[in-house]
């Protein structure tokens, strides 16, 4: 089963997303020198750097290991043959090729939306909590 929910993975583009993770964890890493260090980083925080960006890039696999066992817990082989024949298929393979950007968009959307909630909402709980 392993080997299908693979060829599942392959299939949604996992590989794309978690080279996209392992780049935003670098970031944070930067970010966090930056914070610490200010701008002018000296040679050790790049080192480290260099050193975070390698460690995660080389232990990429026990990432999709542990991937492929929240799959297997969740869902059957049944199940995962048809995750692939979808994602496989035009409609999947559109999902996976965009999934990132819907997301994005969609999180934006929901940002906007919360914010909105919270001035509509702000008057009226302020009335309450004086």
């Amino acid at each position: 089963m392993k080997d299908k929910i693979s060829i599942f993975l392959d299939a949604t583009g996992f590989e794309k997303y978690a080279g996209i993770m392992i780049d935003n964890l670098v970031g944070q890493f930067r970010n966090g020198f930056k914070e610490g260090f200010g701008e002018d980083l000296p040679a050790e925080p790049s080192e480290a750097l260099s050193l975070v960006s390698t460690t995660l890039k080389e232990k990429r696999a026990e990432l999709r290991n542990r991937v492929i066992e929240v799959y297997a817990k969740h869902f059957s082989e049944e199940e995962i043959d048809g995750l692939i024949a979808f994602y496989q298929g035009p409609i999947g393979h559109r999902l996976a090729t965009i999934g990132e950007t819907v997301q994005s968009e969609v999180g934006q959307a929901s940002n906007e939306w919360g914010n909105e909630m919270i001035k509509t909402i702000e008057p009226e709980l302020a009335k309450i909590l004086s």
